[in-house]
């Protein structure tokens, strides 16, 4: 039954689960409702028309299955209108919003990255507590309700191209340890707040990111100095033998789903 999902709601075709997820969601203020479009849009904060937990209790409600992508980069937004490069601040930018006048692209006119400023510019700090803290209102209002809302956790999306979707708030690329030092901290928030949460990761974005992180591709391929780091062995196979470690040793699952993007282009 969990074979046939999709990111929209089509569930005329048989479509069995939806997944809320993508880069929206590695930003998403689950209480405010408010998310960024990072590099996808002008690093706008942008209002939905409800906030996690009512999404969640509407399909539940119509029993649907669901797998809720979790923030994990660290950083939400903090309203629903501020924008992470202002023309005040960054005066020359390649583009401004044709709609927003006053939100550039955080690219200089000759398309080299400006250094962003704060992430409290448009964003507000998200630890593995207030994952927590969200997660727990979810199980709560379930059993209140008398179905589980969300059956699968992920841990945020596409982290190795966080400094680029993201480098608003999240300049500095991911190395190997910091992604397994971040999973391993907000899926063990997720599994205290869930105990039977099932935990899907690490949802990178394709072949390379399969195989070396954000560091290694900051740093070069040819040289993968994160990768060589680590034996030599690719990102996925690592993070895969780690996670199982962490299992062992401290008798907390905290990896039911090896979650992976493919994009044949």
């Amino acid at each position: 039954p969990l074979i046939y999902g999709a990111s929209s709601e089509v569930w005329a075709t048989g479509q069995s689960a939806q997944r809320l997820g993508g880069n929206p969601l590695s930003r998403f203020n689950w209480e405010l409702g408010a998310w960024n479009t990072a590099a996808d849009w002008y690093f706008e904060n942008h209002k939905q028309a409800q906030n996690a937990f009512q999404m969640v209790d509407t399909r539940a409600r119509a029993n649907r299955t669901l797998a809720m992508v979790v923030p994990m980069l660290g950083w939400v937004a903090k309203d629903d209108h501020s924008f992470g490069f202002p023309r005040s601040a960054f005066k020359e930018q390649r583009k401004f919003d044709p709609y927003r006048a006053d939100a550039g692209d955080g690219a200089a006119p000759n398309g080299d990255p400006l250094p962003p400023g704060p992430p409290e510019q448009t964003s507000m700090p998200a630890p593995p507590e207030l994952i927590e803290g969200w997660i727990r209102r979810l199980v709560a209002e379930g059993e209140q309700r008398g179905g589980k809302g969300v059956q699968i956790y992920i841990l945020d999306n596409e982290p190795s191209l966080w400094n680029t979707t993201h480098r608003d708030v999240r300049p500095k690329p991911l190395s190997y340890d910091e992604l397994l030092e971040r999973s391993i901290k907000y899926a063990r928030a997720i599994r205290q707040a869930d105990p039977k949460a099932m935990i899907a990761g690490p949802a990178e974005w394709g072949w390379l990111g399969y195989n070396y992180s954000a560091l290694d591709r900051e740093g070069g391929y040819s040289s993968a100095k994160d990768q060589k780091a680590h034996g030599g062995v690719p990102l996925v196979p690592w993070y895969l033998k780690k996670m199982a470690e962490y299992e062992q040793a401290n008798h907390v699952r905290l990896l039911d789903y090896l979650d992976l993007h493919f994009y044949p282009a």
